[in-house]
């Protein structure tokens, strides 16, 4: 017999948006909330590496995609509470293994 479970998560079950520095050795993190549209931070509040550049033409892509996510869930949270849907955005995630 198989047993599976899992971890489903509704948009309002979502606390917090988080950032996490990929620098060796920093890992410092960012964390809000994701009831308004993120500006994602230009640089590590820990170790001050840059996380966004002044370089648009190469970041335009892969920014434009976060803000679009974090506005999208702002939205979808507002539109939720004040404008019921016929259905509910649910996230699914694997349960981690410890």
């Amino acid at each position: 017999m198989t047993s599976e479970r899992k971890i489903v998560v509704g948009l309002e079950d979502i606390k917090a948006i988080t950032f996490e520095c990929t620098k060796e050795k920093c890992a410092a993190r960012v964390s809000v909330s994701p009831s308004k549209q993120i500006d994602v931070p230009h640089t590590c509040p820990q170790c001050g590496s840059e996380w966004r550049t002044g370089r648009k033409q190469q970041h335009t892509f892969t920014e434009s995609a976060v803000e679009k996510l974090t506005g999208a869930l702002a939205d979808l949270s507002t539109v939720g509470r004040e404008h019921p849907l016929g259905y509910r955005v649910l996230f699914e995630f694997e349960e981690p293994k410890f």
